[in-house]
């Protein structure tokens, strides 16, 4: 999936509440200013390879948001845990929910959707065996259906910086390939907040938090190398 995708210190308040509290004479403990990461001093590209290893170093995150997939306008909201990925993903009119485990990718779809892969004459016979079921896609045969987090930061431009922000309260460090912006922490770990184009903005959140993706049951799949002769 191409992704095509300050706080302002409190030590002035911190020194007014401490005067309220000390004894006359007493020296206030003086309240630290927030630091950065020191992205700020980086290249443009320099920010950006932290910022993508800060994310494949993530135990998990959340993508939510609109993007762009092979040229095509994509609405998703995935949760990925290291190399496995759940959600569902809208494009067209086409919902579909993805599972991707273990190297094992499995997709849940109404009719309409199997119809755009399906040869007019197997859609008679097939199609009743995918209602309702996961649709387990034989290995190495779902490149572009189920997203990978490496993919959110493909670029074939540039990168150069873009200024600061704050995004949700977050200080922010924006690098640009003219296409995209992507906003990343100026705090803490270099994670990326979002990836803003002119499609709209995929919001990334949710670090680190527990997280477990486990393949549907086995009576909800439907295993696509059964119909490979």
């Amino acid at each position: 999936m191409r992704a095509r995708v300050l706080l302002l210190p409190f030590a002035l308040a911190a020194a007014l509440v401490s005067g309220c509290t000390t004894t006359p004479g007493a020296t206030p403990t003086p309240t630290p200013t927030p630091t950065t990461n020191g992205l700020e001093a980086l290249s443009a590209d320099e920010i950006i390879k932290k910022s993508t290893d800060a994310l494949d170093s993530a135990k998990s995150f959340r993508a939510k948001g609109i993007g762009v997939s092979e040229g095509t306008k994509i609405e998703m909201d995935l949760q990925f845990a290291g190399d496995d990925v759940k959600g569902t993903i809208k494009s067209g009119g086409l919902n579909v929910e993805v599972i991707s485990v273990s190297g094992a990718s499995y997709m849940k779809a109404d009719a309409e959707f199997w119809k755009t892969f399906l040869p007019d004459n197997m859609e008679a016979t097939v199609l009743p065996l995918l209602a309702g079921k996961y649709v387990k896609v034989p290995a190495g045969s779902a490149g572009g259906l189920v997203p990978k987090a490496a993919e959110l930061f493909e670029s074939n431009k540039t990168w150069s910086k873009d200024g600061t922000t704050t995004v949700n309260g977050k200080p922010a460090i924006t690098v640009t390939d003219g296409d995209n912006k992507v906003n990343i922490s100026l705090v803490g770990t270099p994670y990326p907040l979002n990836i803003v184009n002119k499609e709209g903005t995929i919001e990334l959140s949710d670090y680190d938090a527990a997280a477990t993706i486990s393949a549907p049951p086995p009576a909800e799949v439907f295993d696509l190398a059964a119909l490979v002769p």
